[in-house]
């Protein structure tokens, strides 16, 4: 399997985790998260974190 291959299997895997935590998100009776560590905690059950950008990358 080529790289490009493999980033979109990675980028469709990261897309189905995330679509996973919003509709989580969207089902709680709270809404949506009204805190960061609310939200990182359904990224983290979904298998997902939150990473920042190294300067450069775009």
């Amino acid at each position: 399997m080529g790289l490009v291959e493999d980033l979109r299997e990675q980028q469709e895997e990261v897309d189905l985790r995330l679509a996973k935590a919003l509709r989580d998100a969207g089902r709680s009776p709270l809404g949506m998260p009204s805190s960061l560590d609310t939200f990182k905690a359904w990224l983290s059950q979904a298998g997902l974190c939150l990473v920042t950008k190294s300067n450069g990358a775009s």
